[in-house]
């Protein structure tokens, strides 16, 4: 919880920080994939930020001695397309999308599947929707164990993982998350919301208490 306190330390770190010198201030670095906002996965290519003489030392230096650089032209390629005013317009479109994906998903969340303000994060501007998992589903028992699963079966939605925990360890996570992937638009993420629940899997869960049976899938 917030204190008057709590928030003057932490204007007093921020201006702390900002008012020492270059070369005291904390080394950071801010590293991310360009392949899945530009549908171009697997082409190796990446953004990274920070201080110049901090990616000298890491590019220009450190970097060539232990490794080898790959997919360079397609690097340079992306580099040269953003400086373009092709990608604005480009990255506008992208985000009006994600906007209206993101806003026909909370309307469905409140009003077909119940969930209060609580029980998702939205954001502004992520990918995707971060929801908790219900607290029926946990009350309830279910022997699968996995909440995505019981997603999937019975209304064709597979939902994310909510967390980015190393593979083997478990998440710190109390409350049980999943994510609902946006980029599929707006029409796909109100459909699926839509099939949750048609299936009775919102918040409040199955009224006959029971779980959903699975959908059947014809061959013809």
């Amino acid at each position: 919880m917030s204190t008057p306190g709590s928030s003057a330390r932490r204007r007093t770190r921020s201006s702390g920080l900002a008012a020492l010198a270059p070369q005291r201030r904390p080394r950071w670095l801010a590293v991310r994939s360009l392949g899945r906002q530009f549908g171009c996965n697997g082409w190796g290519i990446g953004a990274v930020t920070g201080a110049p003489d901090t990616l000298e030392a890491l590019f220009g230096r450190l970097l060539p001695q232990h490794t080898y650089a790959t997919a360079v032209p397609l690097q340079a390629a992306m580099a040269a397309w953003l400086r373009d005013e092709a990608s604005a317009a480009h990255l506008a479109a992208q985000r009006a999308r994600y906007a209206a994906a993101r806003a026909e998903a909370v309307r469905r969340l409140r009003e077909e599947l119940r969930c209060p303000d609580d029980a998702y994060v939205a954001g502004s501007c992520a990918a995707y929707l971060l929801l908790r998992v219900p607290p029926w589903y946990a009350a309830a028992g279910h022997p699968d164990g996995d909440y995505r699963r019981h997603c999937l079966l019975p209304a064709g939605v597979l939902l994310g993982e909510g967390h980015m925990s190393t593979p083997g360890l478990a998440p710190r996570d109390p409350h049980g998350h999943v994510r609902l992937y946006l980029g599929p638009g707006e029409e796909a993420v109100g459909g699926a919301l839509g099939r949750l629940a048609a299936r009775e899997l919102g918040w409040y869960g199955p009224r006959s208490g029971t779980a959903p049976q699975s959908r059947r899938v014809s061959s013809r």
